[in-house]
């Protein structure tokens, strides 16, 4: 795998955990009655602020999942990964393998063509 593929897939893993950990976030904050445009406004500037908190965020509270990157392409750039990681350089990674199980239970749910920010839909099934 070049320099390029090794970035894609940095830039892949980064994108679905972090998908992964505002959907936990907005689904805790949302069952505690917390306002979550108000959570959203909050969490701007500080640390945990990011392009996927503004842009996918905004989607998981407007229950927006028209398919901007789709949760079966995530499945797969996660899966090509862990596969280059695990496979050619015998490193594990937990936090990859979970949100890499995680968009394939959201697949099984039927939710493949979906946004991969529909994520937080796992959430409202349990």
């Amino acid at each position: 795998m070049g320099s390029g593929q090794i970035a894609k897939a940095a830039n892949q893993m980064i994108v679905g955990i972090t998908i992964g950990a505002i959907a936990e976030a907005f689904s805790m904050a949302d069952e505690a009655g917390v306002d979550l445009h108000k959570l959203r406004s909050a969490l701007t500037g500080g640390f945990a602020d990011s392009a996927i908190l503004q842009k996918h965020g905004e989607r998981m509270i407007e229950r927006n999942f028209e398919p901007g990157g789709k949760v079966v392409t995530q499945r797969k750039d996660l899966y090509q990964a862990l596969e280059f990681s695990e496979g050619e350089l015998g490193l594990e990674l937990p936090f990859s393998r979970l949100a890499l199980e995680l968009y394939e239970e959201l697949i099984e749910m039927g939710g493949g063509d979906l946004d991969h920010s529909a994520l937080i839909k796992i959430y409202e099934e349990e």
